[in-house]
């Protein structure tokens, strides 16, 4: 089975094989056993860990697939037996009993079942006060977002990837204004173009209700696991959201940002800087700025006939110039063209293949 799981995690992150795998074990937690299939959860820990020292905890929600495939045992080999080697910490990874998260109702469903889980863990291993997480991808992201977890998990901060569409992410049924005090880091991938306008506008919402919100939108990347950096980078700010440590040179990360064209983090991190450094942030703005400039003469001169390149310049324009509302008023109109110039089917085909032929 491990040989399997090195397999699939060489397959789906890539650089996590250039580090050593962290101890996992595999917990039954028969009493909510749902027919055939056998609830279980795995657990990850760093390998040189003493298991005395408290650790951060994630409980991990894996994305929709048939449970005999054991979503949770696949993901914390792909990801998560790497992940505790970079970022020292226990990642507990439920296998989900049933093809997809809230779907098993009664006294036994998935929330008891997580709580169960949540429970089992702490008599196994001491967790860091105020240090535990919530993490999704895909189906589980939008149990994440819906299922009011939060509260009754002591979940302090939830990462957000590969969410559904926004029709799937709480903001029509008022689930995340119910936890909008909850830090919020939403990643999707720039070739998810059915899904990734969901973790946007979840994004969105979480900041117009007064929260702490990220929005990460990979580049290259669909609707799959990202590279070990991005992980490591998507956990640290989202552990920097929750606390609000006082040294941080967050010049350094807007500069790191910057270099990655992660325009939006790299602008939400200058103005940090701006209390510590404010004419090197102040210069750092105007580089920004030269790059929002060019990010809007690259979506003006593709033709609105050329309808899935236009559509993603303009989008990648609204999306990391969120707030400058006259980048964003701009994008919002270009985007508004281009959407009825043709079906939506249409456009959703032509995003396609655009990604398809660049």
């Amino acid at each position: 089975m491990r040989s399997i799981l090195f397999a699939f995690a060489l397959m789906t992150v890539g650089s996590a094989a250039a580090y050593a795998e962290g101890q996992q074990a595999e917990i039954p937690l028969a009493a909510f056993d749902h027919g055939a299939i056998k609830a279980s959860y795995v657990i990850s820990t760093p390998s040189t860990w003493n298991g005395i020292e408290p650790l951060p905890l994630i409980l991990d929600l894996h994305g929709a697939i048939h449970p005999s495939k054991r979503g949770g045992s696949h993901t914390s080999g792909a990801l998560w037996a790497g992940f505790v080697e970079r970022v020292p910490c226990i990642v507990a990874a439920p296998n989900c009993r049933t093809r997809g998260w809230n779907r098993v109702k009664g006294a036994l469903d998935d929330t008891a079942y997580l709580q169960a889980v949540m429970k089992d863990v702490r008599k196994r291993h001491p967790v860091a006060k105020g240090r535990i997480y919530l993490a999704g991808f895909s189906s589980g992201s939008d149990f994440a977002c819906t299922g009011g977890l939060q509260p009754l998990l002591g979940i302090r901060g939830t990462l957000v990837v590969c969410p559904g569409p926004p029709n799937v992410v709480g903001i029509r049924n008022g689930s995340l204004e119910k936890i909008k005090n909850q830090p919020f880091v939403f990643a999707t991938g720039e070739e998810d173009y059915i899904r990734k306008a969901g973790a946007f506008d979840a994004y969105e919402h979480i900041k117009s209700l007064g929260g702490d919100a990220l929005y990460r939108e990979v580049p290259r990347k669909g609707h799959v696991f990202f590279g070990m950096d991005e992980y490591v980078r998507l956990f640290q700010d989202l552990e920097r959201l929750v606390h609000e440590p006082k040294e941080v040179d967050w010049l350094a990360l807007a500069e790191a940002a910057l270099e990655r064209k992660d325009y939006l983090t790299a602008t939400s991190h200058a103005r940090s800087a701006r209390k510590q450094q404010r004419r090197k942030a102040d210069a750092l703005v105007k580089r920004i700025q030269v790059a929002r400039d060019e990010l809007l003469e690259a979506a003006r001169s593709v033709p609105v006939s050329d309808h899935g390149r236009a559509y993603e310049a303009w989008w990648r324009l609204r999306t990391q110039f969120a707030g400058d509302k006259t980048a964003r008023k701009k994008a919002d109109a270009a985007l508004a063209t281009i959407a009825a110039s043709l079906p939506g089917r249409d456009l959703m085909r032509a995003r396609r293949d655009y990604f398809k032929r660049r």
